[in-house]
């Protein structure tokens, strides 16, 4: 795993293609992939299940489409806003 120090701002087009060459390398080694993002959009479209963070902590996990749906808690809705 490679961190940066800094966070980046990409494209939405770029964040797709991206994660579309990901995604297609996923499932050619048989891995899984941790995508850590703010970008829902990006998750709902790759992630089957989603943790949320906040302050280091759980505050909620499920299926994306689910948590996506119908968040539960105040930073999850933060997040769609």
């Amino acid at each position: 795993m490679t961190r940066s120090p800094r966070p980046s701002a990409l494209g939405t087009a770029t964040a797709r293609s991206i994660m579309e060459l990901v995604e297609r390398t996923r499932i050619e080694k048989g891995i899984g992939i941790l995508v850590v993002s703010h970008d829902m959009s990006v998750v709902a479209g790759y992630c089957p299940g989603i943790v949320v963070l906040a302050g280091g902590r759980v505050v909620e996990r499920g299926h994306t489409a689910e948590v996506l749906a119908d968040p539960a808690a105040p930073e999850t809705k933060a997040l769609l806003v």
